[in-house]
Protein backbone atom coordinates (compact mmCIF):
# COMPACT_ATOMS: atom_id res chain seq x y z
CA UNK A 1 0.00 0.00 0.00
CA UNK A 2 1.16 3.50 -1.19
CA UNK A 3 0.29 6.27 1.03
CA UNK A 4 0.08 10.00 -0.72
CA UNK A 5 -0.58 13.34 0.80
CA UNK A 6 -1.76 16.06 -1.57
CA UNK A 7 -1.46 19.60 -0.33
CA UNK A 8 -0.59 22.87 -0.78
CA UNK A 9 2.07 24.83 0.69
CA UNK A 10 1.41 27.16 3.83
CA UNK A 11 -0.84 24.63 5.65
CA UNK A 12 1.23 21.36 6.63
CA UNK A 13 4.36 23.03 7.36
CA UNK A 14 3.08 23.95 10.33
CA UNK A 15 3.59 20.20 12.34
CA UNK A 16 4.97 17.29 12.94
CA UNK A 17 3.33 14.01 13.26
CA UNK A 18 3.70 10.44 14.93
CA UNK A 19 1.54 8.06 16.73
CA UNK A 20 3.17 5.26 19.33
CA UNK A 21 1.36 1.67 20.47
CA UNK A 22 -1.07 1.56 22.75
CA UNK A 23 0.31 3.14 26.10
CA UNK A 24 -3.07 4.42 27.83
CA UNK A 25 -6.11 3.72 28.75
CA UNK A 26 -8.56 2.14 25.68
CA UNK A 27 -11.36 4.35 24.50
CA UNK A 28 -14.72 2.16 23.44
CA UNK A 29 -14.12 2.22 20.29
CA UNK A 30 -10.46 0.74 20.74
CA UNK A 31 -8.01 3.29 19.87
CA UNK A 32 -5.14 3.75 22.60
CA UNK A 33 -2.22 5.12 22.91
CA UNK A 34 -0.16 8.50 22.38
CA UNK A 35 -0.01 11.31 19.54
CA UNK A 36 3.01 13.54 19.88
CA UNK A 37 2.60 16.64 17.63
CA UNK A 38 5.68 18.73 17.29
CA UNK A 39 5.00 22.66 17.47
CA UNK A 40 7.93 24.12 15.27
CA UNK A 41 7.84 27.93 16.42
CA UNK A 42 7.14 27.20 20.10
CA UNK A 43 10.02 24.79 19.87
CA UNK A 44 7.52 21.78 22.03
CA UNK A 45 6.42 18.68 21.61
CA UNK A 46 2.55 18.35 22.35
CA UNK A 47 1.31 14.41 23.86
CA UNK A 48 -2.00 13.33 23.17
CA UNK A 49 -4.22 10.83 24.63
CA UNK A 50 -5.52 9.25 22.04
CA UNK A 51 -8.64 7.47 24.00
CA UNK A 52 -9.59 10.62 25.53
CA UNK A 53 -7.88 13.22 23.05
CA UNK A 54 -7.02 14.84 26.12
CA UNK A 55 -3.61 17.05 26.02
CA UNK A 56 -1.49 15.15 28.95
CA UNK A 57 2.01 16.75 28.40
CA UNK A 58 3.90 19.67 26.70
CA UNK A 59 7.93 19.34 26.56
CA UNK A 60 10.43 21.51 25.41
CA UNK A 61 12.65 20.33 22.53
CA UNK A 62 15.44 22.33 21.16
CA UNK A 63 15.13 25.37 17.92
CA UNK A 64 12.80 24.20 15.36
CA UNK A 65 11.86 20.55 15.82
CA UNK A 66 10.93 19.10 12.23
CA UNK A 67 11.04 15.45 12.46
CA UNK A 68 10.10 12.43 14.72
CA UNK A 69 11.22 8.93 14.79
CA UNK A 70 9.92 6.74 17.51
CA UNK A 71 10.99 3.08 18.93
CA UNK A 72 8.92 -0.02 17.56
CA UNK A 73 7.43 -0.30 21.26
CA UNK A 74 6.41 3.22 21.42
CA UNK A 75 8.46 3.91 24.60
CA UNK A 76 10.76 6.48 23.37
CA UNK A 77 10.58 9.53 20.48
CA UNK A 78 12.95 11.48 19.29
CA UNK A 79 13.01 14.92 17.67
CA UNK A 80 15.49 16.21 15.20
CA UNK A 81 15.72 20.53 15.80
CA UNK A 82 16.54 21.71 12.32
CA UNK A 83 15.93 25.21 12.76
CA UNK A 84 18.81 26.42 14.76
CA UNK A 85 19.06 23.62 17.12
CA UNK A 86 21.66 21.31 15.78
CA UNK A 87 20.19 18.84 18.36
CA UNK A 88 17.70 15.68 19.05
CA UNK A 89 15.68 15.92 21.86
CA UNK A 90 14.80 11.85 23.36
CA UNK A 91 11.25 11.96 24.75
CA UNK A 92 10.65 8.86 27.60
CA UNK A 93 6.66 8.53 26.35
CA UNK A 94 6.05 6.39 28.94
CA UNK A 95 7.04 8.89 32.12
CA UNK A 96 6.17 12.08 29.92
CA UNK A 97 9.76 13.64 30.33
CA UNK A 98 12.80 14.80 28.20
CA UNK A 99 15.50 11.82 29.03
CA UNK A 100 17.91 13.62 27.03
CA UNK A 101 19.26 16.31 24.57
CA UNK A 102 22.03 15.58 22.38
CA UNK A 103 24.16 18.37 20.91
CA UNK A 104 24.96 17.31 16.81
CA UNK A 105 26.68 21.24 16.11
CA UNK A 106 29.24 19.66 14.02
CA UNK A 107 26.09 17.97 11.98
CA UNK A 108 24.26 21.32 11.55
CA UNK A 109 20.23 21.14 10.02
CA UNK A 110 19.23 17.60 11.46
CA UNK A 111 16.12 16.67 9.87
CA UNK A 112 15.08 13.38 8.50
CA UNK A 113 15.51 10.97 11.22
CA UNK A 114 14.57 6.91 11.25
CA UNK A 115 15.24 3.67 13.74
CA UNK A 116 17.44 1.03 11.99
CA UNK A 117 16.48 -2.41 13.24
CA UNK A 118 16.37 -3.07 16.69
CA UNK A 119 15.69 0.96 18.08
CA UNK A 120 19.25 1.22 19.25
CA UNK A 121 20.72 3.37 16.51
CA UNK A 122 18.91 6.47 14.62
CA UNK A 123 20.00 7.40 11.46
CA UNK A 124 19.75 11.18 11.33
CA UNK A 125 20.26 13.35 8.10
CA UNK A 126 22.43 16.53 8.57
CA UNK A 127 21.44 18.96 5.68
CA UNK A 128 23.78 21.44 5.60
CA UNK A 129 27.00 18.81 6.01
CA UNK A 130 25.73 16.31 4.19
CA UNK A 131 25.76 13.62 5.93
CA UNK A 132 23.46 10.99 7.33
CA UNK A 133 24.79 10.43 11.35
CA UNK A 134 24.35 7.45 13.14
CA UNK A 135 23.21 7.96 17.08
CA UNK A 136 22.90 6.09 19.84
CA UNK A 137 20.45 8.02 21.79
CA UNK A 138 20.51 6.33 24.73
CA UNK A 139 23.60 6.63 25.59
CA UNK A 140 23.74 10.16 23.68
CA UNK A 141 26.43 8.90 21.49
CA UNK A 142 27.18 9.86 17.97
CA UNK A 143 28.73 5.81 16.72
CA UNK A 144 29.34 7.24 12.90
CA UNK A 145 28.16 9.20 9.89
CA UNK A 146 28.32 8.18 6.25
CA UNK A 147 29.02 11.14 3.37
CA UNK A 148 26.24 11.31 1.29
CA UNK A 149 28.14 13.03 -1.37
CA UNK A 150 25.08 15.53 -2.58
CA UNK A 151 23.61 18.64 -1.42
CA UNK A 152 20.81 19.35 0.80
CA UNK A 153 20.25 15.34 1.94
CA UNK A 154 16.77 16.31 3.78
CA UNK A 155 14.85 12.94 4.35
CA UNK A 156 16.26 9.79 5.06
CA UNK A 157 14.53 5.77 4.21
CA UNK A 158 15.94 2.95 5.77
CA UNK A 159 15.37 -0.73 4.49
CA UNK A 160 13.76 -3.41 6.51
CA UNK A 161 17.09 -4.86 7.59
CA UNK A 162 18.36 -1.48 8.19
CA UNK A 163 21.47 -2.24 6.18
CA UNK A 164 20.84 0.23 3.66
CA UNK A 165 19.82 4.03 3.62
CA UNK A 166 18.55 6.64 1.04
CA UNK A 167 18.83 9.76 1.01
CA UNK A 168 16.71 12.69 -1.63
CA UNK A 169 18.74 15.11 -1.74
CA UNK A 170 16.89 18.49 -2.58
CA UNK A 171 19.33 20.83 -4.15
CA UNK A 172 21.03 18.02 -6.02
CA UNK A 173 18.06 16.56 -7.62
CA UNK A 174 18.86 12.64 -6.66
CA UNK A 175 19.17 10.26 -4.09
CA UNK A 176 21.98 8.66 -2.67
CA UNK A 177 22.31 5.14 -1.53
CA UNK A 178 24.24 4.44 1.56
CA UNK A 179 25.38 1.42 3.07
CA UNK A 180 25.81 1.06 6.97
CA UNK A 181 28.15 -1.43 7.35
CA UNK A 182 30.73 -0.01 5.27
CA UNK A 183 29.59 3.92 6.02
CA UNK A 184 30.02 4.45 2.63
CA UNK A 185 27.59 5.73 -0.85
CA UNK A 186 27.47 2.83 -3.41
CA UNK A 187 25.14 5.02 -5.94
CA UNK A 188 23.25 7.91 -6.53
CA UNK A 189 20.04 8.59 -9.06
CA UNK A 190 19.20 11.62 -10.47
CA UNK A 191 15.52 12.38 -9.84
CA UNK A 192 13.07 15.10 -10.83
CA UNK A 193 13.95 18.78 -8.59
CA UNK A 194 13.79 18.71 -5.23
CA UNK A 195 13.21 15.68 -3.97
CA UNK A 196 12.14 15.85 -0.28
CA UNK A 197 9.06 12.86 0.20
CA UNK A 198 11.27 9.57 0.09
CA UNK A 199 10.36 5.60 0.87
CA UNK A 200 11.98 2.50 0.29
CA UNK A 201 10.19 -0.87 0.00
CA UNK A 202 11.28 -3.57 2.96
CA UNK A 203 13.47 -5.21 0.76
CA UNK A 204 15.42 -2.37 -0.83
CA UNK A 205 14.72 -3.03 -4.27
CA UNK A 206 12.02 0.23 -5.05
CA UNK A 207 12.62 3.73 -3.68
CA UNK A 208 9.56 6.27 -4.46
CA UNK A 209 10.28 9.71 -4.41
CA UNK A 210 8.08 12.75 -4.42
CA UNK A 211 9.92 16.30 -6.24
CA UNK A 212 7.95 19.36 -5.17
CA UNK A 213 9.56 20.98 -8.45
CA UNK A 214 7.47 18.70 -10.97
CA UNK A 215 4.85 17.90 -8.09
CA UNK A 216 5.52 14.04 -9.63
CA UNK A 217 6.38 10.95 -7.84
CA UNK A 218 8.84 8.44 -8.94
CA UNK A 219 10.04 4.99 -8.48
CA UNK A 220 13.58 4.02 -8.64
CA UNK A 221 14.27 0.57 -9.33
CA UNK A 222 17.40 -0.53 -7.60
CA UNK A 223 18.72 -3.48 -9.58
CA UNK A 224 17.44 -2.15 -13.09
CA UNK A 225 19.23 1.78 -12.24
CA UNK A 226 15.61 3.08 -13.73
CA UNK A 227 13.86 5.60 -12.65
CA UNK A 228 10.09 5.91 -13.65
CA UNK A 229 7.27 8.78 -12.91
CA UNK A 230 4.14 6.92 -12.95
CA UNK A 231 2.32 9.32 -10.65
CA UNK A 232 1.89 13.27 -11.11
CA UNK A 233 -0.80 15.75 -10.49
CA UNK A 234 0.68 16.35 -7.04
CA UNK A 235 0.53 20.11 -5.92
CA UNK A 236 3.52 19.31 -2.96
CA UNK A 237 4.34 15.21 -2.34
CA UNK A 238 6.25 15.86 0.36
CA UNK A 239 5.25 13.03 2.61
CA UNK A 240 5.34 9.19 1.08
CA UNK A 241 5.57 5.89 2.83
CA UNK A 242 5.01 2.31 1.78
CA UNK A 243 3.00 0.47 4.53
CA UNK A 244 2.18 -3.68 4.16
CA UNK A 245 -0.75 -4.42 3.07
CA UNK A 246 -3.10 -7.04 5.32
CA UNK A 247 -5.31 -7.93 2.31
Amino acid sequence: MLLLRRSTPGCALLVALAVSIPLSAQSQDGRTGTLVVLNKSEATATFIDVASGEVVARLPTGQGPHELAMTEDGRWDVSTDYSGGNSLTVFDIENLRVDSTIDLSRYSRPHGAFFLEGDTILAVTSEETSNVVLVNPFQSEIVGSIGTGADGSHMVAVTGDGGTLFTGNMRAASISKLDVASRSQTATFSVPGTPEAITVSEDGSEVWVGSNDEGVVSVVDIEAESVTAPLSGFDWPYRILIVPSHD
